[in-house]
């Protein structure tokens, strides 16, 4: 049967996927069984059933090849990303430690399409370096190194690979001595800083928004996760001994930084020298270092029983100890300061679709600052170099708090020391809601008595990331119309879902928090 010839100058225009493409391909240019001048319009019953056959992609897709697991299966994608070295205190042995600070735009790329891009760079009349061919993909934001995704297709030994390639990366940019579990601990504790201060997520980069770089926890978590379960999961038990053991002196009445000693044995694998107080000069290892690691140590229910011990050791801790925590974010940053440091950023205005969990009626303080979007109430500025060395920095070693001197004109004690302490609490409410997104029963993972907790995690954050990331933008909304705009105690303690326990201890939420701090 003859077959009638296609117009002349007809052309064949495919607006499908690169898959899509792959096929008009194969069939039209390279088979001998059609003639050349056949076009898919000859063959509507084939074509039209083969791209129906073509799945969508749901996932990550590389922004190079536009692919992800569906059509590359087994192949790792990883986040381009921005780190840099800073120091995090003095060690054990008294010797400055350094660790990592990342962000990202979260631009996706897979490993082997970033190796092609960088070795075609290479080889132009004008090459370009590996980076900076790099930073162009990545939406001209800076990028040296690539954080690992581990999808469900993606192997254990293609993973590990990525991971070491990532590690190599951060070498590069400066030695540390610190093993890779402390080295994420104490990443994901500076994002999370980042977030409750309000500080430029793109001062570095020059690029990357906050959900951008909130998107990065699920893959941060996962290697973490994966790294204290390495070995036997040697690290996972010797750090939960140590924070077990932090949590019973300040539950049991001691200061923020009780129990610390033996972490740094714990988290090298038992070859660590004697352990200082944790929170003062141990490297950041203080409150805010031990909620990012119940993240990845506690289940849901163990984080909802200790909960009440980390409020109380936060509000002996901050705001004091938050000049030496923020110490690595501004290491050479133009980051701004937050209200607790003396400045008073603009709070994003609050959706007109948010309901705030307490109503106008029953929020105490309803004359203290503005709702709808103005400024927030700050603290006179605040000399960072006053309070080092003090008895204030010290307080998380010791439990004792210090008085601050009074200022005239200044706003009332107790408005003053919730403002002072809101960025402390705003962290705290991060990883309340984040042990929620990363743990609660989901209908896509059910709950399952034979499952360890860690191993519930690692399944949710390699199998239903997509899910986990949509909280996380949800999450980000909660942020930005509540959390930025809490006023008092009363209303963070409803926050934090501890408001019945404070109640219970006290006749208000102030007097509580003034029997906390022993004022």
């Amino acid at each position: 049967m003859g077959m009638a010839a296609a117009p002349s100058g007809t052309k064949v225009i495919v607006t499908r996927d690169s898959a899509s493409s792959a096929l008009m391909e194969g069939l039209f240019s390279h088979s001998t069984h059609f003639p050349p001048h056949a076009t898919p319009h000859f063959f509507p019953c084939i074509t039209e059933s083969c791209l129906q056959e073509l799945a969508e992609e749901k996932g990550h897709v590389c922004v190079v090849c536009g692919e992800g697991e569906t059509y590359r299966p087994g192949e790792p994608l990883g986040a381009y990303v921005y780190v840099k070295r800073v120091p995090l205190g003095l060690g054990d042995a008294g010797r400055l430690e350094y660790g990592y600070t990342t962000v990202s735009h979260f631009n996706l790329i897979h490993f082997g399409c970033h190796r092609e891009a960088s070795i075609a760079e290479r080889n132009l009349k004008q090459p370009k370096e590996e980076w900076e061919g790099a930073t162009l993909r990545n939406s001209s934001t800076r990028c040296n190194a690539m954080l690992p995704l581990m999808g469900a297709t993606v192997s254990d030994e293609a993973y590990a690979a990525a991971v070491e390639q990532f590690w190599a990366a951060c070498a590069l940019h400066g030695r540390t001595d610190l093993p890779r579990s402390r080295l994420l601990l104490t990443d994901l504790k500076l994002l999370l800083l980042r977030l409750a201060h309000q500080l430029s997520f793109s001062a570095d980069a020059r690029g990357g928004s906050k959900l951008s770089n909130l998107s990065l926890i699920p893959s941060m978590a996962l290697m973490l996760t994966r790294t204290l379960d390495a070995n036997g999961e040697a690290q996972r038990r010797a750090m939960t001994r140590a924070l077990a053991s932090w949590l019973a002196g300040v539950e049991g009445g001691g200061g923020a930084g009780s129990g610390g000693g033996a972490e740094s044995g714990a988290e090298s694998g038992g070859g660590g020298g004697g352990g200082g107080a944790d929170g003062g000069a141990d490297s950041g290892r203080g409150v805010y270092y031990k909620l990012t690691l119940s993240l990845v140590l506690h289940s849901l229910d163990e984080w909802k029983a200790h909960r009440m011990g980390f409020l109380r050791a936060l509000l002996r801790a901050a705001p004091a100890c938050d000049i030496r925590e923020l110490a690595p974010i501004k290491q050479g940053s133009s980051a701004k300061a937050s209200p607790m440091l003396g400045a008073s950023p603009m709070l994003p205005p609050r959706s007109p679709m948010f309901s705030p969990r307490l109503s106008g009626a029953s929020r105490p303080g309803s004359g203290a600052a503005s709702r709808s979007g103005g400024p927030s109430p700050s603290l006179p500025p605040l000399d960072p170099t006053a309070l080092e060395g003090s008895v204030a920095i010290e307080e998380a070693d010791t439990g004792e708090r210090a008085t601050p001197a009074a200022t005239p004109g200044a706003a009332p004690a107790d408005e003053t020391s919730f403002i002072a302490a809101r960025p402390a609490l705003i962290f705290l409410a991060l990883v309340n809601r984040l042990q929620h997104v990363l743990k609660a029963p989901r209908s896509y993972q059910p709950a399952a008595d034979d499952e360890s907790s860690h191993g519930r995690l690692e399944k949710r954050l390699r199998h239903h990331d997509r899910a986990v990331l949509t909280e996380i933008s949800e999450l980000l909304n909660e942020y930005e119309n509540e959390l930025l705009h809490l006023e008092s105690w009363l209303e963070a303690f409803e926050v934090l879902e501890v408001l019945a326990d404070v109640l219970g201890e006290a006749p208000d939420a102030d007097a509580w928090v003034k029997q906390v701090r022993g004022e």
